[in-house]
Order: structure tokens, then C-alpha cells, then sequence
């Protein structure tokens, strides 16, 4: 098998309907080069998913119309879609919400203002991951 040249860069959906926290997001992952895709509604959001396929989404729970679940629920029952990780993010620490998400499929919860840190954490896993994934299939970083 040949060596193909993986980026260690991560094409991040955000999707959320404050536009504050869409630059804060956008301020945050800059530094570390992963490219962030800015959506604000559900409906647009798996518009663009079709065709960008990214490799993280960060969803927010409460979203006016087609919500956080219902962009959530979509994605899951698709195939296609069901293996992007999804980290969900609000501001309203829903108990309910939040256990409804994971059981969905979400691997994780953030709470607004999204910490700096832990979104890098996050962040960081996933890319370790790909690197495991792709170490056994051959593939090289870059």
C-alpha cells in the first residue's frame, strides 16, 4: 500500500446562532490551523455537511426551528454521516438534554463560553485518533 499524506488540520462545522459565539470559536481554533465552517441553522447545517463533509461538527443545543437534536437525530440515522463526531455546546445545561444527545450519538458536551482548553483537548484526541486509524492503514502526516 502506498503512503498517502493525511493533514493534521481538522475541518470543524460550527453550528450556532449567535454569531458571537461563532468569532469566538473562530479566535480560538485559528492558532492551531484547523479550518472552521460557520453555519447558523440546523437546516443549512446539513445542507453543507452533504458536500463539505467535515471532520468534526460542533453543534449548539438550542437553536430557533430545526435545533441541535433535530440536526443531531438526522445525522445519526444517516449512514453516510453517522461516523462525524459531533460535540454539542449551550449555554443551558439541560440534564435531559444533554443524556438525550449522547444517546444519540454525541461524543461529547461542551458548556458556553466554550473553555479554550478544553475545546483543544478535544480537539487534540480526535486528531490522535485519526492518527491511530490512518497509522494502520498506511497513511503518513504531514
Amino acid at each position: 500500500m502506498s503512503k498517502i499524506e493525511a493533514k493534521r488540520e481538522l475541518h470543524v462545522l460550527a453550528v450556532d446562532d449567535d454569531p458571537y459565539d461563532l468569532d469566538a470559536l473562530d479566535e480560538m481554533l485559528e492558532p492551531s490551523g484547523h479550518r472552521l465552517q460557520r453555519v447558523i441553522d440546523g437546516k443549512t447545517a446539513l445542507f453543507l455537511i452533504e458536500r463539505a463533509r467535515p471532520d468534526l461538527i460542533l453543534l449548539d443545543l438550542n437553536m430557533p426551528g430545526f435545533g441541535g437534536l433535530d440536526v443531531l437525530r438526522a445525522l445519526k440515522s444517516n449512514a453516510k454521516f453517522s461516523g462525524i463526531p459531533v460535540i454539542m455546546v449551550s449555554s443551558r445545561m439541560d440534564r435531559d438534554a444533554i443524556v438525550t444527545a449522547l444517546k444519540l450519538g454525541a461524543v461529547d458536551f461542551l458548556a458556553k463560553p466554550i473553555d479554550q482548553g478544553a475545546l483543544e483537548a478535544r480537539l487534540g484526541k480526535l486528531v490522535g485518533e485519526r492518527l491511530q486509524k490512518q497509522a494502520t492503514q498506511g497513511v503518513a502526516w504531514r
